[in-house]
């Protein structure tokens, strides 16, 4: 696993979003497609996907994060699989991908198959 800032720019739906992440040394990768990993989102336009869209946006939009990927993962549209944690959030972090899952935004979804 490999952790680095980032600022979320858009979120797409309920389970995907742009970032600019900071590799470091005044390094960035802009406008990186990210896609939370262990998840699935219902899609849009249906309420439920909506939903999740409004509750990752409100979480995240404009946020300064963590992002933590896993080596050469990314998913067949090119996206980095992700895990979004807030730093800012009481003692410890909030694990965003398991909040969506906890609060019924999301269904675990471990690469094929849904969990």
């Amino acid at each position: 696993m490999y952790e680095y800032r980032a600022r979320v720019l858009a979120v797409h739906d309920g389970d995907s979003c742009t970032c600019d992440i900071d590799l470091g040394f005044s390094v960035w990768v802009r406008k990186c497609p990210i896609r939370l990993d262990g998840l699935d989102a219902p899609e849009l336009p249906t309420a439920d996907g909506v939903a999740a869209l409004r509750c990752l946006a409100a979480l995240v939009l404009n946020q300064d994060v963590v992002l933590r990927t896993r080596k050469d993962r990314d998913d067949k549209y090119g996206r980095m699989l992700g895990t979004i944690l807030l730093p800012e959030y009481g003692v410890t972090p909030l694990n965003v991908n398991e909040h969506l899952i906890a609060h019924g935004f999301a269904r675990p979804y471990d690469g094929g198959k849904r969990t």
